[in-house]
């Protein structure tokens, strides 16, 4: 009977999932594919048990709160589905395509390298053997967009929220979020070169700001500094005459001060 009479309910008048298993789902599909990338590409102890086993979740956090106060707006499930699918899908493919060119060149890839990085094709027997050679680590990324495609549909609600107004509590916690961090940074190895405050705010390190900062941040603050001109250190120049191999050696730091 209670089938039956569900049919002419509306949305708002059946029992409805969570809004939070949306949050759930964008954080699990940003955080991820950023500690698997962290865990696998440090070089040691030195870089393995640092701020990145943190920061990365934290910073991440950001835009998937931002996120969140889209979808909360949108009543539709079908489209809250499609965000939360092509969310996923981001997060893995920009820490998928890190770890599997920071296996061949010993380096992350820049904005500036990215937006140069055609050459890289040239390769492609290289990155097809660097990919199947990373697989379990790629896959272990590919859980979360997994996950969200099979469970996103059962786990989000359709129609309206009953106060929109709500929606902006996690705009705010965001932009609050992100300034906490950047005040707590000094906290976190004080202000010497190569600290957490230090890669945020001068010295521009590919590698040392994906690893300590987390890919997020360090990617925003890659593209900042590349459109005011300030590209720092760690910018990535693509090899275009020998094909590249997998290397295993940390790379060079350039302390370029901002």
């Amino acid at each position: 009977m209670a089938k039956y009479t569900a049919k002419y309910l509306s949305p708002d008048q059946v029992a409805q999932p969570s809004r939070g298993w949306g949050l759930l789902m964008l954080a699990v599909s940003a955080i991820i594919p950023e500690l698997v990338l962290h865990l696998s590409t440090a070089q040691g102890s030195a870089t393995l048990f640092n701020t990145g086993l943190f920061l990365p979740a934290l910073f991440a956090m950001v835009p998937v709160l931002a996120v969140f106060a889209v979808m909360w707006f949108i009543p539709s499930k079908g489209v809250n589905l499609g965000i939360l699918i092509a969310h996923a899908a981001f997060w893995l493919l920009l820490c998928g395509s890190q770890l599997v060119y920071y296996k061949i060149f010993g380096c992350f890839y820049s904005a500036y390298s990215m937006a140069n990085g055609g050459e890289a094709f040239q390769f492609w027997n290289t990155i097809m053997v660097s990919f199947l050679r990373n697989l379990p680590w790629l896959i272990a990324m590919l859980l979360p967009m997994l996950c969200v495609c099979i469970f996103g549909h059962k786990l989000l609600p359709q129609g309206k929220p009953k106060r929109s107004i709500h929606g902006l509590i996690p705009l705010a916690a965001a932009v609050a979020l992100q300034v906490l961090l950047v005040l707590s940074l000094p906290l976190m190895g004080g202000k010497a070169a190569m600290s957490p405050y230090d890669l945020y705010h001068h010295t521009g390190d590919t590698y040392y700001s994906v690893n300590k900062l987390g890919l997020a941040p360090a990617f925003r603050l890659d593209i900042t500094r590349l459109i005011t001109g300030d590209t720092g250190g760690g910018t990535i120049q693509i090899p275009t005459t020998t094909a590249p191999q997998e290397t295993t050696v940390p790379p060079t730091t350039e302390d370029t001060r901002g």
